[in-house]
């Protein structure tokens, strides 16, 4: 009972910081950001909506429509009304133009909201109304940009530091083939990425201590959190990189770790993120209709059926394993023409030859397992929600950084590591 009692307090705090931090955020009056905001408008007008930032890699496209529908809704936040604007996530829509213009028109011609866009959160906006005091959109890129590296350097400084080499190795892998230096170029990215590295560096501090007791309120907390900030993008990640790092530090401390008790704590830090998240978001829904006294349910429920079963113009067969190659397409270098996709095949076998010729004499099958279960949740996301990941491979695809962490973990499991550094006996392989 202490520990419900516990989860609900944790909950009802972090949500409730949340909302506070957004309606601050509503409360900063239009004409201290509409200098930054005419600015952004501008510079989203003058370019595209979307465009590949490598030509010919689809995994470099940057969605600058998403940045264009935020920035909108955080203009029509109002200081005389705060809650009720923040409910609504109202915006200027037309159907004569495309979003970038109606941006541009609802800043320079204080434009009214004509369409609500209530189903999410759009928490970011606590962090971005703040900033564009401050910065304009394209300063506000460069920022997120320098925050990611300083960000991810300081995680991998951590890992190595710790003697986490494995997960490190793996991590940077991750990193590259979800081709993160992207991410700061659109704000829709860059949100998760961002919750990522405080998520890795406490699981990393609780994980190396065996902290237990903390692991559910991390995951609670993040799944929050992840609701808050999120416009389904990677959904997934924030959960299951600290999660596998976690599992590695406690195989680490504890070798003999039954498989069973592993799994379960796994599947229980697991469903404590989807509460969170799922909860986080139904009091979003819940919160709309009584603030706005009108029935949010018809909008949710028609939004999620295009999600799940949408057309795309291909038929149900193509649009399932499309949801999955798409992405898998999309990661790096595998995506970058003839020569990437042969680079991919090329890392693929070495990984493959070190894991067989220079295996350990036992292999803990159980941790392979619970790893690779792990590494695929994000294919099972992209097939129950088949129709956004088709469409949205462009941004969905950096969800398998969790894959690509967890096949650096099996990797490890595989390798008997003194041949990693050169320390053979006899010249014996422990492989055939």
């Amino acid at each position: 009972m202490k520990k419900i009692l516990r989860s609900l307090l944790c909950f009802v705090l972090t949500a409730g910081l949340c909302m506070g931090c957004l309606l601050l955020s509503a409360g900063i009056p239009k004409e201290r950001i509409r200098a930054h905001m005419t600015a952004s408008a501008q510079y989203l007008r003058d370019g595209a909506l979307f465009g590949e930032a490598a030509e010919g890699y689809e995994g470099s496209r940057i969605d600058r429509y998403a940045d264009a529908i935020l920035l909108n809704i955080a203009w029509h936040y109002d200081a005389e009304r705060p809650l009720s604007s923040v409910m609504e996530s109202a915006y200027y829509f037309t159907i004569y133009h495309e979003e970038n213009e109606n941006l541009y028109l609802a800043v320079t011609g204080d434009e009214a909201a004509t369409q609500q866009y209530l189903r999410y959160w759009h928490g970011s906006i606590a962090l971005l109304r703040p900033l564009l005091v401050l910065l304009d959109l394209a300063n506000i890129y460069r920022f997120h940009a320098v925050l990611l590296a300083i960000g991810f350097g300081l995680l991998l400084f951590v890992l190595l530091r710790k003697k986490w080499y494995g997960p490190a190795a793996a991590l940077a892998a991750g990193l590259i083939g979800t081709a993160v230096w992207y991410v700061p170029l659109s704000l829709e990215y860059t949100w998760l990425f961002l919750l990522l590295i405080p998520a890795c560096l406490l699981a990393i501090f609780f994980g190396g201590r065996r902290k237990r007791e903390a692991y559910p309120f991390l995951f609670l907390t993040t799944g929050i959190l992840a609701c808050f900030l999120d416009f389904l993008t990677v959904e997934t990640m924030p959960c299951l990189v600290p999660l596998l790092l976690i599992l590695w530090a406690e195989y680490r401390e504890t070798p003999e770790l039954p498989a069973k008790e592993a799994a379960k704590l796994s599947l229980r830090l697991g469903l404590t993120y989807a509460a969170g998240y799922a909860c986080m978001w139904a009091l979003k829904w819940g919160l709309a209709a009584l603030v706005l006294r009108e029935n949010v349910l018809p909008s949710i429920t028609s939004h999620v059926a295009e999600r799940i079963g949408g057309d795309v113009g291909v038929g149900p067969v193509e649009l399932l394993l499309g949801a999955i190659t798409r992405n898998v397409a999309c990661l790096f270098p595998a995506g970058c023409g003839i020569g990437g996709a042969l680079a991919a095949v090329a890392i693929v076998l070495l990984c493959a030859y070190f894991g067989y010729v220079y295996r350990r004499k036992e292999v803990r099958k159980d941790r392979i397992l619970l790893y690779l279960g792990i590494g695929l949740v994000p294919y099972l996301r992209y097939l129950a929600l088949h129709n956004h990941a088709y469409l949205h491979c462009f941004f969905t695809y950096r969800a398998q950084i969790a894959t690509i962490l967890a096949l650096g973990l099996i990797l490890g499991e595989l390798v008997d590591a003194r041949f990693l550094r050169g320390k053979r006996k006899g010249g014996q392989r422990h492989g055939r």
